[in-house]
């Protein structure tokens, strides 16, 4: 009995030992695949940033395109606007003028 008793203690210490070290083991591999999947998501949120800083570089280039054409047909609205009253103008001299010949 004596034996027995000695074989059990012996073999929950060994399963005590053993089942630690497996503990160990797995918590470092755990560790590892978590800083390498650390790794991934900050190198994806350093490629979004690059991403968002083109974006924000297109963004304001496409806003200086469109405030020039705003000032182009501003500028276009004016000169037309221009010629109009140009032409009413002429168009009043010469109904005058022809009105004056009669």
């Amino acid at each position: 009995m004596e034996v027995t008793v000695i074989i059990a203690v012996v073999g929950t210490g060994a399963a005590v030992v053993f089942g630690y070290a497996a503990f160990t083991r797995n918590a470092k591999q755990d560790n590892s695949a978590l800083v390498q999947q650390l790794a991934q998501i900050q190198a994806g949120l350093e490629f979004l940033k690059q991403q968002l800083a083109e974006l924000s570089l297109r963004q304001t280039r496409v806003t200086e395109a469109v405030e020039e054409l705003k000032r182009e047909m501003a500028l276009s609205k004016a000169d037309r606007e221009n010629l109009r009253r140009d032409v009413d103008w002429a168009h009043d001299k010469f109904r005058k003028l022809d009105e004056s010949v009669r």
